[in-house]
């Protein structure tokens, strides 16, 4: 996977630059811009969105915690399938916790 760095390289410029170009900045000279933007394109950059959420504190992620998997027709599935059409610029979890019911069976609970 290539980085900021290999791409920054690639196109002569810093990696402040391609920074830039990332974020729309409107400081960058258009041919500067297009040699970055190739550089992306031929090694397929793609931001790193969790490092990116880290470097800003803070994210777009929407996490979903539920124990309750066993009711197809439970709220909690309605919820979780809306979520990429309602919020398409975040990403998301979704975690069951709880006890399995094969673990209730075979007497595994503890």
């Amino acid at each position: 996977m290539a980085t900021m760095k290999d791409v920054a390289r690639h196109a002569g410029v810093s990696a402040a630059t391609v920074c830039r170009v990332i974020n729309n900045n409107v400081y960058v000279k258009p041919v500067t811009r297009e040699r970055v933007e190739t550089a992306m394109r031929e090694f397929n950059y793609q931001r790193n969105v969790t490092a990116h959420a880290m470097a800003k504190r803070s994210g777009k992620t929407l996490g979903l915690f539920t124990g309750n998997l066993d009711d197809p027709s439970s709220r909690v599935w309605r919820v979780a399938l809306r979520i990429p059409r309602v919020k398409p610029e975040y990403s998301w979890s979704f975690v069951a916790v709880g006890i399995a019911p094969s673990r209730k069976k075979l007497g595994l609970i503890y």
